[in-house]
């Protein structure tokens, strides 16, 4: 009776996680993106999850690449249920950025409500193409404007922020400071935060990630609307009674294209 009892209460507690998966008849193996891993137990699916599984903590490049060559191999999920969620208003392309690259490459949109989308996984991915420019210096406070996107595209960018002897004593003693991230575009401005490691590793800056419907335009390939496409950015001077960072970092831009093989 007692063990009666334990399954009615698990059935119950997995019946509400189960009734908030929008789609019906998904094929497995399945993942869930961001982190919402209780849908994914709850969909009674085998599993194929990414290494680091919580993009919040996927912002190291080991990490991140670590996911992104999981995706390129042949034990893979076949169904991902994705929206785009970040936490403590991150760049929202910041968290796990190679698995995002890589879903634009190996998984298309099948369907979508306005709040999450089902990935299924291509039989044959899109050719990648990568053209950089060379990296320059930028200074803290400094606008960047932002070269135009063709449809389809994207900007990929690689801001190395290094600290100063100073500033890794004080980050071993007070921890890291919060370093901001200014994004315009032609209807919207925003101020979010700046991960220096997801920065460095490189993340997708534009078309700007910060919605599922975004999201879902950037992984279909279809036409971006203007908001998608950031016209400049600028990483906001620190206020510090010392300096915690080198007064200029290196950016690097490149331009991803892909293409049906």
């Amino acid at each position: 009776m007692q063990d009666a009892d334990y399954l009615r209460q698990n059935q119950k507690a997995l019946a509400e996680p189960r009734a908030a998966i929008p789609f019906k008849d998904i094929q497995a193996p399945f993942d869930v993106f961001p982190f919402e891993f209780g849908l994914a137990y709850a969909s009674g699916l085998e599993l194929a999850t990414r290494p680091a599984f919580q993009t919040y903590y996927a912002t190291s490049r080991r990490m991140t690449e670590h996911n992104a060559n999981f995706l390129a191999s042949k034990k893979v999920p076949k169904s991902v249920l994705f929206s785009m969620i970040a936490v403590d208003n991150r760049y929202p392309a910041l968290e796990d950025p190679q698995t995002l690259r890589a879903y634009r490459r190996f998984y298309q949109v099948g369907r979508q409500t306005p709040d999450q989308l089902l990935l299924t996984r291509r039989t044959t991915p899109l050719r990648e193409s990568q053209s950089c420019q060379p990296t320059f210096e930028l200074g803290f406070g400094q606008t960047l404007t932002l070269p135009p996107l063709q449809d389809g595209s994207a900007l990929w960018a690689r801001i190395a922020v290094e600290s100063t002897w100073l500033g890794r004593l004080a980050g071993f003693l007070l921890g890291p400071p919060a370093l901001g991230l200014s994004v315009v575009a032609p209807n919207w401005q925003r101020d979010f935060r700046f991960l220096r490691e997801a920065g460095e590793s490189g993340f997708l800056l534009s078309p700007a990630l910060v919605s599922t419907p975004a999201a879902a335009r950037f992984l279909s390939g279809a036409a971006t609307v203007p908001e998608d496409h950031i016209t400049s950015i600028k990483l906001p001077a620190l206020i510090s009674s010392f300096p915690r960072f080198d007064n200029t970092f290196d950016v690097t831009l490149c331009t991803l294209a892909w293409a049906p093989p």
